[in-house]
Protein backbone atom coordinates (compact mmCIF):
# COMPACT_ATOMS: atom_id res chain seq x y z
CA UNK A 1 0.00 0.00 0.00
CA UNK A 2 1.88 3.16 1.21
CA UNK A 3 4.01 1.14 3.74
CA UNK A 4 7.71 2.28 2.37
CA UNK A 5 9.87 -0.60 0.82
CA UNK A 6 13.34 -1.75 2.10
CA UNK A 7 14.63 0.81 -0.88
CA UNK A 8 12.74 3.40 0.61
CA UNK A 9 13.62 2.98 4.01
CA UNK A 10 17.08 3.22 3.43
CA UNK A 11 17.38 6.18 1.64
CA UNK A 12 14.68 7.53 4.38
CA UNK A 13 17.18 6.70 6.84
CA UNK A 14 19.01 9.18 8.36
CA UNK A 15 17.67 11.96 6.20
CA UNK A 16 17.25 15.04 7.72
CA UNK A 17 15.54 16.17 4.56
CA UNK A 18 12.20 18.43 5.21
CA UNK A 19 9.33 17.43 3.57
CA UNK A 20 5.66 19.07 2.87
CA UNK A 21 2.09 17.96 1.98
CA UNK A 22 -0.06 20.76 1.07
CA UNK A 23 -3.64 19.86 0.00
CA UNK A 24 -7.75 21.12 0.54
CA UNK A 25 -9.86 18.44 1.49
CA UNK A 26 -13.59 20.22 0.70
CA UNK A 27 -15.16 22.77 -0.09
CA UNK A 28 -15.84 24.57 3.49
CA UNK A 29 -11.68 23.69 4.50
CA UNK A 30 -9.06 25.79 3.90
CA UNK A 31 -5.71 24.97 1.94
CA UNK A 32 -3.66 22.91 4.55
CA UNK A 33 0.24 22.24 4.95
CA UNK A 34 1.90 19.51 6.91
CA UNK A 35 5.68 19.66 7.42
CA UNK A 36 7.60 16.12 8.38
CA UNK A 37 10.84 16.93 9.93
CA UNK A 38 13.22 14.71 11.79
CA UNK A 39 11.34 16.26 15.10
CA UNK A 40 7.95 15.32 14.15
CA UNK A 41 5.20 16.60 12.41
CA UNK A 42 3.61 20.06 12.09
CA UNK A 43 -0.25 20.58 11.10
CA UNK A 44 -1.93 23.38 9.78
CA UNK A 45 -2.27 24.84 13.52
CA UNK A 46 1.39 25.09 13.48
CA UNK A 47 1.91 22.65 16.35
CA UNK A 48 4.08 20.46 16.51
CA UNK A 49 3.72 16.39 17.15
CA UNK A 50 7.03 15.03 17.66
CA UNK A 51 7.09 11.60 16.65
CA UNK A 52 7.40 9.61 19.67
CA UNK A 53 4.36 11.10 20.61
CA UNK A 54 2.19 9.29 17.92
CA UNK A 55 0.64 6.36 19.51
CA UNK A 56 -0.55 4.94 16.16
CA UNK A 57 -1.07 5.22 12.34
CA UNK A 58 -4.05 3.98 10.29
CA UNK A 59 -3.49 3.60 5.96
CA UNK A 60 -6.55 3.14 3.99
CA UNK A 61 -8.52 4.14 0.82
CA UNK A 62 -11.94 4.99 0.53
CA UNK A 63 -13.60 3.38 -2.67
CA UNK A 64 -14.48 5.58 -5.52
CA UNK A 65 -17.87 5.10 -7.18
CA UNK A 66 -17.60 4.29 -11.19
CA UNK A 67 -20.96 3.78 -13.70
CA UNK A 68 -21.21 3.06 -17.22
CA UNK A 69 -21.40 6.67 -17.84
CA UNK A 70 -17.63 7.22 -15.94
CA UNK A 71 -16.81 8.54 -12.35
CA UNK A 72 -19.37 9.45 -10.20
CA UNK A 73 -16.66 9.68 -6.90
CA UNK A 74 -13.23 9.21 -6.92
CA UNK A 75 -11.00 6.92 -4.50
CA UNK A 76 -9.11 8.71 -2.15
CA UNK A 77 -6.45 7.54 0.15
CA UNK A 78 -6.47 8.26 4.01
CA UNK A 79 -3.63 8.73 6.54
CA UNK A 80 -4.50 9.39 10.18
CA UNK A 81 -2.05 10.25 12.48
CA UNK A 82 -3.52 9.31 16.58
CA UNK A 83 -1.04 10.53 19.32
CA UNK A 84 -0.84 9.44 22.57
CA UNK A 85 -2.55 12.43 23.83
CA UNK A 86 -5.61 11.31 21.78
CA UNK A 87 -5.04 14.52 19.20
CA UNK A 88 -5.67 13.35 15.57
CA UNK A 89 -4.04 14.62 11.99
CA UNK A 90 -5.86 13.11 8.88
CA UNK A 91 -4.20 13.57 5.71
CA UNK A 92 -6.09 12.72 2.31
CA UNK A 93 -4.96 12.00 -1.42
CA UNK A 94 -7.24 14.20 -3.16
CA UNK A 95 -7.10 17.65 -3.90
CA UNK A 96 -10.26 20.03 -3.46
CA UNK A 97 -10.52 22.17 -6.97
CA UNK A 98 -14.05 23.13 -7.16
CA UNK A 99 -17.51 21.70 -7.33
CA UNK A 100 -17.28 18.02 -7.88
CA UNK A 101 -13.31 18.51 -9.39
CA UNK A 102 -10.82 17.19 -7.41
CA UNK A 103 -7.12 16.64 -8.12
CA UNK A 104 -5.32 13.18 -7.44
CA UNK A 105 -2.52 14.22 -5.23
CA UNK A 106 -1.12 10.31 -4.93
CA UNK A 107 2.28 11.10 -6.19
CA UNK A 108 3.17 14.00 -3.48
CA UNK A 109 0.91 11.81 -1.42
CA UNK A 110 2.32 8.52 -0.95
CA UNK A 111 6.43 9.53 -0.50
CA UNK A 112 5.09 11.97 2.53
CA UNK A 113 3.26 9.11 4.13
CA UNK A 114 5.80 6.40 2.94
CA UNK A 115 8.72 8.87 4.72
CA UNK A 116 6.33 9.36 7.75
CA UNK A 117 5.85 5.84 8.33
CA UNK A 118 9.59 4.69 8.15
CA UNK A 119 10.99 7.87 10.56
CA UNK A 120 8.03 7.03 13.33
CA UNK A 121 8.66 3.29 13.76
CA UNK A 122 12.57 4.17 13.45
CA UNK A 123 11.74 6.31 16.54
CA UNK A 124 9.21 3.54 17.93
CA UNK A 125 10.10 -0.15 16.66
CA UNK A 126 6.59 -1.37 18.25
CA UNK A 127 4.54 1.82 16.56
CA UNK A 128 1.38 0.16 15.56
CA UNK A 129 0.47 0.63 11.83
CA UNK A 130 -3.29 -0.04 10.90
CA UNK A 131 -4.06 -0.62 7.12
CA UNK A 132 -7.88 -0.42 6.84
CA UNK A 133 -10.59 1.95 7.78
CA UNK A 134 -11.88 2.34 11.40
CA UNK A 135 -14.09 0.00 12.40
CA UNK A 136 -17.04 1.94 13.18
CA UNK A 137 -16.95 3.54 9.71
CA UNK A 138 -16.19 0.10 8.08
CA UNK A 139 -19.60 -1.69 9.39
CA UNK A 140 -22.10 1.24 8.75
CA UNK A 141 -20.90 1.68 5.34
CA UNK A 142 -21.04 -2.18 5.06
CA UNK A 143 -24.45 -2.50 6.39
CA UNK A 144 -25.41 0.50 4.40
CA UNK A 145 -24.61 0.21 1.08
CA UNK A 146 -24.80 -3.61 1.70
CA UNK A 147 -28.59 -3.03 2.56
CA UNK A 148 -28.96 -0.65 -0.49
CA UNK A 149 -27.57 -3.32 -2.35
CA UNK A 150 -29.32 -6.20 -1.37
CA UNK A 151 -32.91 -4.25 -1.55
CA UNK A 152 -32.05 -2.94 -4.99
CA UNK A 153 -31.16 -6.78 -6.31
CA UNK A 154 -34.00 -7.99 -4.77
CA UNK A 155 -36.50 -5.27 -5.92
CA UNK A 156 -35.04 -5.96 -9.87
CA UNK A 157 -35.54 -9.66 -9.61
CA UNK A 158 -39.16 -9.34 -7.95
CA UNK A 159 -40.14 -6.91 -10.94
CA UNK A 160 -38.54 -9.06 -13.66
CA UNK A 161 -40.32 -11.87 -12.85
CA UNK A 162 -43.69 -10.50 -12.18
CA UNK A 163 -43.46 -8.38 -15.68
CA UNK A 164 -42.26 -12.09 -17.11
CA UNK A 165 -45.36 -14.01 -15.81
CA UNK A 166 -47.70 -11.65 -16.92
CA UNK A 167 -45.79 -11.38 -20.04
CA UNK A 168 -46.05 -7.12 -20.56
CA UNK A 169 -42.42 -5.79 -20.09
CA UNK A 170 -42.86 -2.59 -22.08
CA UNK A 171 -39.58 -0.41 -23.30
CA UNK A 172 -39.85 1.89 -20.80
CA UNK A 173 -40.26 -1.20 -17.84
CA UNK A 174 -37.74 -2.56 -19.23
CA UNK A 175 -35.42 0.47 -18.63
CA UNK A 176 -36.72 1.08 -15.64
CA UNK A 177 -35.02 -2.42 -13.94
CA UNK A 178 -32.35 -2.53 -16.68
CA UNK A 179 -31.48 1.10 -15.17
CA UNK A 180 -31.98 -0.46 -11.80
CA UNK A 181 -29.30 -3.60 -12.02
CA UNK A 182 -26.93 -1.03 -13.25
CA UNK A 183 -27.06 0.31 -9.85
CA UNK A 184 -26.65 -2.48 -8.12
CA UNK A 185 -24.13 -3.98 -10.17
CA UNK A 186 -22.40 -0.63 -9.50
CA UNK A 187 -22.98 -1.04 -5.63
CA UNK A 188 -21.96 -4.68 -5.59
CA UNK A 189 -18.63 -3.82 -6.48
CA UNK A 190 -18.20 -0.96 -4.13
CA UNK A 191 -19.38 -3.44 -1.01
CA UNK A 192 -16.75 -6.21 -2.39
CA UNK A 193 -14.19 -3.40 -2.66
CA UNK A 194 -15.37 -2.01 0.77
CA UNK A 195 -14.89 -5.65 2.36
CA UNK A 196 -11.12 -5.24 1.75
CA UNK A 197 -10.85 -2.08 3.57
CA UNK A 198 -11.73 -3.74 6.73
CA UNK A 199 -9.05 -2.88 9.40
CA UNK A 200 -6.06 -5.21 10.31
CA UNK A 201 -2.68 -4.51 11.72
CA UNK A 202 0.05 -3.72 8.90
CA UNK A 203 2.89 -6.80 9.42
CA UNK A 204 5.46 -5.39 8.59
Amino acid sequence: MILPTSDEKAAIHGSSQTLSYTWRPSLKASLQTCTLTPEGITAQNGVLLPLETIASLRLYSVPGLRSMLGTLAQSQRICIITSTHGQKIQLGSLHFLGLGRFEDRSKAFDPFVASLVSQAREVNPMLPVWLGMPGITWCSWMLTFGSLTTALTLVTLLGVYGLTLRHNIGWTTGSVLALMFAVALMLGNFVRVTWQCRSRLASD
